[in-house]
């Protein structure tokens, strides 16, 4: 029996039978330290108190010699006739059975006090708690909570995490009953979207490509356009997305740091883009960065614009870059296949009015829509910690509309917005669906990529992020991994034909055309093999985080 097990049977504080156990010669125990088998009846009988073994013989020995029974029998022994004296030896045989009933009674009185545990009020803890976490719920001091965990063993800190077997000794220390519990997900049911409520929304747009294909510079060129046709001004300030109005439409643009920041968001489940334009210089061809952006792009799942750049300078050749784009599986639309292709210069500013009217042409074919009513859900694109504001975010309004004064969760931070701005550094009242703006009011600085959701006040949002800060002490990082065989077995059992999705990385490319061609031979009865990527080289962190959220 362990020590704390004996003081909540006893209705002592375990540092009282630790004490008591050091002054009957027994040191060196802690709370979750076992008591040694010869001290457990010993101090049943003296309730927990350091009571000398000879003392605890006197207190059980003490009842055995019953005088008064007989002498009321001396005293009544002249009275009686002889018959009588049998009837009294009998009666007084089972005298010796008498005193081990006596015997027991004291040392089965300290008992009495265990329907007192079940008593004790139960105290809801998650896996992995803090300290924090059981002062906060018991209205004690962090102090006090880190001095008791000291005196029973545990050296810990506020902020440390805390075993199942700790968090129940300290509560039963702090006088509570522990309740162990899984963390609930917190995440809430999608409402129920009515489609007479849904409403055309600007297209979202990332512009992904090769560095040196002047990504930069379209964007560039398009916001000066974006500028030259307005009346009331331009875009000034840089949030990480704008909007570029155009033949009265608006047109939503992503610029994000690289092809990787776009996985990352895609990884975390944030489907941020509507429709991606690839930019390819016409005097460079596809390059490997080309070919890593055309991927992540293929395994989102959206409409792919290719923007043939540098149409002006005297070696462009547009005709091989589609030549080496329909290598790559997209085919112009020109040559029957699906893919716009829109020949540009944006240091000459040339077609920048067609690449806008292309990019709302496949919009209005995918029918974007978006309900601006409901709770507000969206993405966070960047967030830095302003010295005069505090930590600011550029999110992006997916669904539902933002005011001034909601409560936002992303993450483990939460925000009361006090005040929002658009691309023009104005403050808005509110944001629809596709629109960008900057929020400030967070709690703390939230991590790009993470989603934002709105909720109803202040103490759920600060109860979510509690428990979510709990999550991620608690729970290991699991990501997602690739079928196993007998995964790929049972779904053709199923007469289901699975999907391998493949990676091909080799030292040379001619390797990777061999192996490439020898897979796809392969019989595609059970399983279809699909090559996501094949390049030459070293694994990459792209590869991994490609294979991660394609799944391959």
């Amino acid at each position: 029996m362990r020590v704390h097990e004996l003081a909540k049977e006893l209705g002592v504080a375990s540092k009282e039978l630790l004490a008591s156990l050091k002054e009957m010669g027994i040191d060196g125990l802690t709370a979750s330290s076992s008591v040694p088998d010869q001290a457990v009846p010993r101090l049943r009988a003296s309730g927990g108190k350091a009571v000398p073994e000879a003392k605890i013989k006197e207190a059980v020995e003490e009842p055995l010699p019953k005088p008064r029974p007989s002498r009321r029998k001396e005293v009544l022994e002249p009275e009686t006739p002889p018959a009588a004296k049998a009837k009294t030896a009998v009666v007084a045989e089972p005298e010796p059975s008498a005193p081990p009933a006596e015997v027991a009674s004291p040392v089965e009185a300290p008992t009495a006090v265990e329907p007192a545990g079940p008593a004790l009020p139960a105290l809801k803890l998650v896996h992995g708690s803090t300290p924090q976490d059981v002062a906060d719920k018991t209205g004690r001091s962090v102090a006090e909570v880190v001095k008791t965990l000291i005196a029973l063993g545990e050296m810990v800190t506020a902020s440390q995490s805390l075993s199942d077997d700790a968090l129940r000794l300290l509560s039963a220390e702090l006088g509570f009953e522990a309740e162990i519990v899984e963390i609930e997900d917190d995440e809430e049911p999608e409402e129920e979207i009515d489609e007479s409520q849904l409403e055309p929304r600007a297209p979202v747009v990332t512009i992904m490509g090769h560095v040196d294909h002047g990504k930069t510079l379209l964007l560039d060129a398009i916001r000066q356009t974006d500028v030259v046709s307005q009346e009331f001004g331009g875009i000034t300030q840089h949030i990480g997305a704008y909007q570029v109005h155009t033949n009265g439409r608006e047109v939503t643009f992503i610029d994000t740091p690289g092809h990787e920041a776009f996985t990352a968001m895609r990884a975390r489940g944030a489907q941020v883009t509507d429709i991606v334009v690839l930019v390819v210089a016409a005097d460079d061809g596809v390059k490997p960065q080309t070919i890593e952006a055309l991927d992540h792009a293929k395994a989102a799942g959206v409409p792919i614009i290719v923007a043939v750049n540098k149409i002006d300078k005297p070696e462009a050749d547009p005709t091989r870059v589609r030549q080496q784009m329909v290598e790559l599986g997209i085919v112009p639309s020109e040559w029957g296949g699906q893919n716009e292709f829109v020949d540009v210069s944006a240091k000459a500013r040339t077609n920048l009015d067609n690449l806008l009217e292309t990019i709302l042409l496949v919009a209005d074919l995918e029918e974007l829509k978006g309900d601006p009513v409901g709770r507000a859900r969206g993405v966070v694109l960047e967030a830095h910690l302003d010295k005069g504001r505090g930590p600011v975010a550029s999110v992006l309004v997916q669904r539902g509309t933002l005011d001034v004064g909601d409560t936002l969760v992303s993450g483990t931070s939460w925000a009361k917005i006090r005040a929002m701005l658009d691309e023009n550094g104005q403050q808005v009242k509110q944001a629809g669906p596709s629109k960008p703006v900057q929020i400030l009011g967070w709690s703390a600085t939230p991590n790009a990529g993470d989603d934002i959701r709105e909720v109803a006040d202040e103490r759920e949002a600060r109860h979510m992020v509690q428990e979510r800060e709990a999550k991620v002490r608690a729970a290991e990082m699991v990501t997602e991994r690739p079928p196993t065989l007998q995964e790929l077995m049972a779904q053709a059992q199923r007469d289901e034909v699975p999907e391998l999705n493949l990676i091909v990385k080799a030292d040379v490319q001619g390797s990777i055309g061999a192996l490439v061609d020898a897979l796809a031979k392969l019989p595609q009865d059970e399983v279809r093999v699909n090559v996501i990527r094949s390049a030459a080289g070293a694994i990459t962190e792209s590869d991994i985080n490609l294979a991660l959220t394609s799944r391959a």
